[in-house]
């Protein structure tokens, strides 16, 4: 389906961003704003703006300003309900194209541990992890401990285990073994993070590769491309609504 309108589902400079391409590319822009930001430059550069009662978080709201509106598509941006799969799933199921990743993809990687399984079944080299406290002694020290999910936007929250693990008690609380993902830490090694981007179109795709010699180090950005017609990464994992 060719897209003749979005909605945009964000504020501030990453609205501008997407009204500025959407521009050139021929597509009508339709905004949504609050009060407060009723004189924003993002909501005198689109085609439409559309004021909220409820905030940027009020998905049916959303949604149904699109609807109202006749939007073709709505894109997220990022923050807000971007990472949101329920957001993104009543998208579709109002039939307007979501562009962002599916609610399925969303859901999975948004969880540490899930997303973790999935990288393994699609053969992609991982550290080891350990499933519970008490097993990840034969790991060896020291430990990274992160929260299992984070809501979008919110600061990560991780802890260095040196030694024992009193700290990481105190910083997660009763449910420690329920929601945390452990593995081995690495001080010293090269990392590199894989941004894929990607659509259900069997193209070429670009794979922005951030490279970091260590955590202090400057940024280095490199671009590959990748065939997205033959995807290693396996489509059948559970999907539970």
């Amino acid at each position: 389906m060719k897209i003749n309108s979005i909605l945009i589902a964000n504020r501030g400079e990453i609205a501008c961003r997407i009204i500025k391409t959407a521009n050139e590319m021929g597509i009508k822009t339709i905004a949504i704003y609050e009060d407060a930001d009723s004189n924003a430059t993002f909501v005198s550069m689109s085609d439409v703006a559309v004021k909220l009662k409820n905030g940027y978080l009020d998905a049916d709201e959303i949604v149904d300003a699109a609807k109202k509106t006749g939007a073709d598509a709505i894109h997220p941006g990022y923050g807000f309900l971007s990472e949101n799969s329920i957001f993104a799933r009543k998208v579709i199921r109002n039939n307007i194209i979501w562009i962002g990743p599916t609610p399925h993809v969303i859901k999975v990687m948004g969880d540490k541990i899930k997303a973790k399984e999935l990288a393994i079944k699609a053969n992609v080299p991982t550290l080891e992890k350990a499933e519970s406290i008490k097993d990840s002694k034969q790991l060896g020290f020291p430990l990274l401990i992160k929260a299992a999910a984070e809501a979008s936007g919110g600061a990560e929250r991780s802890l260095f285990i040196g030694r024992d693990y009193s700290l990481e008690r105190e910083a997660f609380g009763k449910k420690i073994g329920s929601f945390q993902s452990i593995a081995h830490y690495l001080a010293d090694e090269l990392v590199s993070e894989v941004e894929v981007d990607s659509d259900d179109a069997p193209v070429s795709v670009d794979v922005a590769v951030p490279e970091l010699v260590s955590p202090d180090k400057e940024e280095v950005n490199t671009i590959s491309t990748v065939d997205n017609s033959e995807s290693t990464i396996p489509d059948n994992v559970n999907e539970v609504d």
